[in-house]
């Protein structure tokens, strides 16, 4: 099995279960229970035929190029961006009990000038979307990603947002020094407020959010999702799982479907919820 795959799929389901109140401790549970374990191997198994059969029955549509989502049907956030301000005085308007040491005016310079006008809509794609996949998409709806002063924007009009799902802007795309791709974030850590960094290259688990257009406005874009932190714990899990599954009809953990380690992210946070409520 493919280590960077196997630790993308990780990092996945650790967020996932962290975010239904969740630990590692649950998951070191989880490692002694071979009944469990191989319920959700089935499972893995079952959602990625489930993800191939998804795909081609919307290929029509995708390859006609209309988007999944009509943005006219959507709900507004109306944002005044006053580019005027430095990032730091952005920042603190937003209140975050939290902030990346590396969200600085040197990583992420201001671009734009005076006062700008957005509505913001937020959209729930219904599916597991790469970034890449969620620019498409942006593309086909007629919108723009959002610059990190929108984020904020956001962020201070609307603090509760974010305890409701995390909201990722996908531009800029910041090059941290181990050369990975980042982009700021609308998060939660249980009770708090963050304002952190995720991965651009892992893909986003089950939903996005977008900024709409309307007239005389500057248009704008959203993604949402999720990237998570690594614990050696669940590498654990995995590796019983990637056995176990491979006495399910024949089939093996295979993480290499397009999309499939978000999907099978999804069923894994709903199968170790009902675990761990039950302890």
């Amino acid at each position: 099995m493919d280590a960077d795959l196997l630790l993308a799929f990780a990092k996945r389901v650790y967020q996932a279960v962290e975010e239904q109140g969740g630990s590692a401790d649950d998951l070191q549970r989880v490692l002694k229970d071979d009944g469990l374990v191989k319920k959700i191997a089935s499972l893995i198994a079952q959602s990625g035929q489930a993800e191939v059969e998804s795909d081609d029955s919307k290929e029509h549509v995708q390859e006609i190029g209309q988007p999944l989502i009509d943005p006219a049907s959507l709900s507004t956030y109306h944002l005044t961006i006053d580019y005027g301000k430095n990032l730091q005085k952005m920042i603190a308007e937003g209140q975050y009990d939290w902030v990346n040491d590396n969200i600085t005016q040197e990583n992420f310079p201001i671009r734009g000038k005076g006062k700008q006008e957005v509505e913001a809509v937020i959209v729930h794609f219904g599916k597991t979307m790469s970034s890449e996949a969620v620019l498409e998409e942006f593309n086909k709806m007629n919108l723009d990603p959002p610059d990190l002063e929108t984020l904020l924007a956001l962020g201070a009009a609307y603090p509760k947002l974010q305890r409701e799902f995390p909201i990722v802007s996908l531009n800029p795309v910041w090059a941290d020094p181990d050369g990975d791709r980042d982009v700021a974030c609308l998060s939660r850590d249980s009770w708090r407020r963050d304002l952190d960094l995720r991965c651009f290259g892992v893909g986003w688990l089950l939903s996005a959010t977008a900024f709409s257009l309307s007239a005389g406005v500057l248009p704008s874009a959203w993604a949402l999702g999720h990237s998570v932190p690594y614990t050696s714990s669940i590498l654990g899990l995995l590796v019983l799982l990637s056995l176990a599954s491979s006495g399910f009809s024949g089939h093996t953990l295979d993480l290499s479907i397009p999309c499939c380690s978000d999907a099978v992210a999804g069923v894994f946070f709903s199968i170790l919820h009902d675990y761990i409520s039950k302890k």
